[in-house]
């Protein structure tokens, strides 16, 4: 597998001046810049700079992706929207900025608060870095920035949420207070759920809160009766798609029986026409024929139809193959 990283800032409070523009595309020739972006992809290389010091200067958001299975979203806000006593209870008074070492972080940088969501699996194993391009995030993260800065702080609250599923965090470390609405996340706080691939049982604990404050311990404890609960939940729902989709396939199949004879005479049109895409057709409604008339009752019926559609087109070899290849010869 290739290395792939993805670099998006976005500039939200000022457009960027010609000097800025020039000082980033001193850093790369083949960025996309605009007055209020940058952003590019690497497949080998990489960004000649420090995000967290273009952060501080230029740029109110950022996004890194990189297909080992690691990703990071940055937001830029004024001191004024979150005190001291905030940031250390949600971010455990970890000053350092950057990639790496916490899965959330809060950075004092020119004037303002720097906050850092991380995810770094170390081994790539996970599908969605196979996949993803890590396009999409800043349109559906970037909403954070407003929610946090109106005083909103469950995106403070999933940022601790991540340090524990990472680990970090000690049994004893008491949750930070629960904010409100927890239980009923906006579409934003969603996706940085997403994001950060936070467990779904330790998720579902923490949100049940009663408004006491719990150890990481005790959250913990909670997780095995959260992941019995989910499961539980998930055999019911996939029961139920199941049965509706085996009525859907019920109900077509005996439409199709009913008008079994108009049926043979489409395929026997589309067998004239003696093309590989008219066969393929062919047999995907002899299959499905068979099928219907087997259900109903009828399988003597489409047997006595098949006889006779072969003696009518012995010469058809290559049909006579698909069909002994689908099992019904």
């Amino acid at each position: 597998m290739s290395e792939y990283q993805y670099y998006e800032f976005r500039a939200l409070e000022q457009p960027l001046s010609a000097a800025q523009r020039a000082e980033l595309r001193a850093c790369s020739t083949r960025a996309d810049i605009t007055s209020t972006s940058f952003i590019n992809e690497y497949h080998w290389g990489d960004l000649k700079a420090e995000p967290l010091d273009w952060m501080a200067r230029h740029f109110d958001a950022h996004v890194y992706s990189a297909n080992w299975g690691c990703c990071h979203f940055m937001l830029g806000v004024p001191l004024e929207t979150l005190d001291r006593a905030t940031v250390l209870e949600f971010s455990g008074g970890r000053d350092h900025g950057g990639y790496g070492g916490s899965s959330f972080a809060i950075s004092e940088q020119e004037g303002r608060w720097i906050l850092t969501w991380s995810l770094d699996l170390g081994s790539g194993d996970s599908e969605r870095f196979n996949f993803e391009d890590g396009r999409d995030w800043m349109a559906r993260l970037l909403p954070l920035r407003e929610e946090v800065m109106s005083g909103d702080l469950r995106p403070l609250y999933l940022g601790w949420m991540a340090r524990l599923c990472s680990c970090e965090l000690d049994d004893e470390a008491l949750e930070p207070a629960s904010p409100s609405g927890l239980p009923a996340p906006t579409p934003a706080q969603a996706a940085l759920t997403e994001f950060l691939m936070l467990d779904p049982d330790l998720l579902s604990v923490a949100v049940s809160a009663s408004g006491v404050r719990r150890t990481v311990a005790q959250i913990e404890e909670g997780r095995e009766a959260a992941e019995r609960l989910r499961l539980d939940k998930e055999r019911r729902q996939r029961a139920r798609r199941e049965k509706k989709a085996q009525l859907e396939r019920s109900k077509r199949l005996a439409e199709v029986a009913s008008r079994s004879e108009a049926v043979w005479a489409e395929i026997e049109q589309l067998l004239l026409r003696a093309t590989g895409a008219s066969y393929t057709q062919a047999e995907s409604a002899v299959i499905e024929l068979a099928q219907a008339l087997a259900a109903a009752g009828r399988r003597d019926e489409f047997d006595a139809a098949l006889a006779r559609q072969l003696a009518a087109n012995g010469k058809r070899q290559a049909w006579r193959n698909r069909l002994h290849k689908a099992g019904l010869l």
